[in-house]
């Protein structure tokens, strides 16, 4: 992968992508997640993905106990 990012040294296979790659270190509106480095542009959308990191389950069923990282999995489970 001929194409580097000079922020963060990930590799693109080719110019455009190291481009639009490139939006994300420039743009202040952007969430950047620690961990693997993908962005938002909501606070929602990244908590919801950050999840995916932590383990983090904080919606439970009151009925078993079972816990989701989303509130819509819940809801799909409690039906």
């Amino acid at each position: 992968r001929p194409y580097t990012c000079g922020e963060c040294r990930e590799n693109f296979s080719s110019q455009s992508f190291l481009i639009m790659h490139q939006q994300r270190h420039t743009d202040p509106h952007l969430i950047l997640c620690p961990c693997c480095n993908r962005t938002f542009t909501r606070g929602s959308k990244f908590l919801r993905h950050h999840r995916t990191h932590t383990g983090e389950r904080p919606y439970q069923c009151g009925l078993c106990q079972m816990a989701f990282k989303r509130h819509d999995h819940l809801r799909a489970h409690q039906r």
